[in-house]
């Protein structure tokens, strides 16, 4: 038997003689079921970032011995409590109280307010092409979009669809219906390593030493530290359908022509990593490298996207950078108005860096830096995009970056 509430996935059921309903509130106790002490840690991480969580309040919950209790959730307390042999066996009890939300909590309507602007930008783009909203588009999920120009991929986790709308727009809502045990797929998460394996984490709390064991991903693209020879760069990739695997390239961030800096720390040197916002529709990361006279790092990755944003920041006083993105490996590019992509025509290529800002173009190693020194940056990385069969030009691609929204996604009653 098993049971997920939100992320975490358990697979216990309810002690017996717990599980109790009054009206809309549903408590029970159970365990963890985890097999060693880092599963438990993982598993105890997810479930008590479910109360107070500053992104989300409302979490599916499934159950495989009675799925009439399938739904959605407020999670109202969680109380983790670890065994006397817990150091050695790993396993953790813990007691819940959930609420069931308004609405028909089996299938209740989310409703999406989006909104689109123009990223300030040096190149002329006044109404760049983009989309306003992205749903994973499996059997079961509804969606009240109109379905002209919508454009339908499969992504790590399945089918997805994008509605293509032209920047600025909204603030627009939209209503989509989807099953409890779909909410998450190709949706945006931060990840954290526990042993081998990769654990979402819930809430903003990210464990002590998580160093360079980190990703985020949306299931189009995902990207975590590299560290190859302490260099602190990081890996961006695409997910390839055809060959069912992850593809990408190695970047890092410079200053000036070709100066590596230490971005993401290295195992020996990790960068403080500070979750600023863990939401399906959105998450963003902080780093902060002290090496690098206190520059923050903030990169964002919003659900459907096909490019990570990397916003580099220096404090109040430090000199000005000309702040760039380069890949690791000397690769021929071709330029163009904002943007550089690799010249050679390959699934494995790199699509291409975007910038807002005047930048000069590095079509000898592949990067794209700012023309003029400045305190603060804005770039997109967009990898692999040809694998999806878009066939976008390297305009359209920059256009995607340059059309921001914002998205945030409510349970509805009505």
């Amino acid at each position: 038997m098993s049971m997920t509430i939100g992320r975490c996935s358990i697979a216990r059921d309810p002690y017996p003689g717990s599980f109790s309903q009054q009206g809309n509130v549903v408590n029970f106790r159970s365990d963890n079921g985890a097999t060693s002490l880092t599963q438990s840690t993982a598993l105890n991480q997810q479930l008590l970032g479910l109360v107070e969580n500053q992104d989300e309040d409302t979490f599916p919950f499934t159950w495989s011995l009675d799925s009439t209790y399938d739904g959605f959730y407020k999670i109202r307390s969680v109380q983790v409590d670890p065994e006397s042999a817990y150091i050695t066996s790993g396993v953790s009890r813990f007691a819940i109280t959930m609420e069931r939300v308004g609405g028909g909590y089996s299938r209740p309507q989310f409703e999406s307010i989006v909104q689109q602007v123009v990223y300030s930008n040096s190149h002329g783009v006044t109404a760049p092409a983009g989309f306003d909203l992205s749903w994973y588009a499996g059997s079961g999920t509804e969606a009240d979009v109109a379905y002209t120009g919508i454009w339908s991929l499969t992504l790590a986790e399945g089918a997805h669809k994008w509605h293509a709308a032209f920047a600025p727009s909204g603030p627009t809502s939209y209503y989509v219906s989807t099953r409890p045990a779909d909410y998450y797929l190709n949706t945006a998460r931060v990840e954290v390593q526990y042993g081998s394996t990769w654990y979402p984490v819930v809430g903003q709390q990210v464990p002590l030493g998580t160093g360079v064991n980190w990703r985020i991903s949306n299931g189009a693209i995902r990207l975590y530290p590299t560290s190859v020879s302490g260099n602190g760069r990081f890996t961006v990739e695409a997910w390839s359908s055809a060959d069912g695997l992850w593809v990408g390239k190695e970047y890092g961030i410079i200053t000036g022509a070709s100066t590596f800096v230490n971005a993401t720390g290295t195992s020996g040197d990790p960068s403080s990593l500070k979750i600023v916002k863990n939401s399906p529709e959105m998450v963003v990361v902080r780093l902060r490298q002290q090496a690098e006279a206190g520059a923050v790092v903030d990169i964002a990755l919003r659900k459907g996207d096909f490019h990570v944003e990397c916003s580099i920041m220096q404090p109040t006083g430090a000199t000005s950078q000309t702040w760039g993105i380069q890949l690791s490996l000397t690769t021929a590019s071709t330029s163009s108005t904002g943007a550089i992509r690799s010249t050679a025509a390959s699934s494995s290529r790199y699509q291409q860096i975007s910038c807002g800002s005047t930048v000069t173009a590095d079509t000898v190693n592949g990067g794209l830096r700012l023309t003029t020194a400045a305190a603060a940056a804005v770039f997109a990385i967009s990898p692999n995009a040809d694998i999806f069969g878009l066939g976008h030009t390297a305009s359209n691609t920059r256009d995607l970056f340059l059309a921001a929204r914002s998205e945030r996604v409510k349970v509805v009653t009505r």
